[in-house]
Parts: C-alpha cells; sequence; structure tokens
C-alpha cells in the first residue's frame, strides 16, 4: 500500500460540512460503538455545529474529498483539533503529510502548531 498518495490541500466552505459527515461517522463509528452508540441526529447536529470552517481545510485525493484537516488557533499559538481520513485511505500517511503542509502554512516563530 503506498504512502505517497497525492493529495491536495484547500479552505472548506460552509456549505460543505454537513457533506463531511459520512466520512466522520466512518471514521469514528467504530469507537462511538464500543462507547455505548449514539442517535444519528444528535452525532451529525453536534458534528455540524463543532466544525468551523474558517479553521478546516479539506484533503482531497483524486479531487473527491478523503478527509479534513482541523486546526484552532488562541492567541499565541494553532492547535490540532482532528485529522480525519476516510478509512480507505487511512494508514497511507495522508493525516501525517497534511498536517506538515498545514503547518508550513503558517508564519515561522508566530505561532507554535
Amino acid at each position: 500500500m503506498s504512502r505517497n498518495i497525492p493529495f491536495t490541500l484547500r479552505p472548506s466552505n460552509a456549505d460543505e460540512i454537513p457533506a463531511l459527515f459520512p466520512i466522520h461517522r466512518a471514521a469514528f463509528s467504530p469507537l462511538v460503538e464500543q462507547l455505548g452508540g449514539l442517535d444519528e441526529d444528535v452525532w451529525r447536529n453536534g458534528f455540524i455545529a463543532d466544525l468551523v470552517p474558517a479553521e478546516t481545510s479539506i484533503v482531497e485525493v483524486d479531487g473527491q474529498t478523503a478527509g479534513w484537516f482541523h486546526v484552532g488557533r488562541t492567541s499565541d499559538e494553532w492547535f490540532l483539533h482532528e485529522v480525519v481520513v476516510t478509512p480507505a485511505l487511512q494508514g497511507r500517511g495522508l493525516g501525517t503529510r497534511s498536517a506538515d503542509l498545514e503547518r508550513g502554512s503558517h508564519q515561522p516563530g508566530s505561532l507554535a502548531l
């Protein structure tokens, strides 16, 4: 399995956040089930409310959404909220490589990621 899958990282927009939920569900369903499950509507609505478009970059592979990278910011640092990759592409370095790319997009010395 290749760890050098070409990908792009681009800003998200509010209109596409709901469409990310199926990837979120696929990635987190085993954990959610292990914890006793969640009502699907409650889970989806919480996901949509929590994912901030201005802090989220979309990971694309072959023009298709493969996941996202969500960072937050305080006055003096960036922090990683989550990296989610569709299960079919997990374990191939997309999360690590997108984090490296995102880290490189911030001003060195001004904010830590």
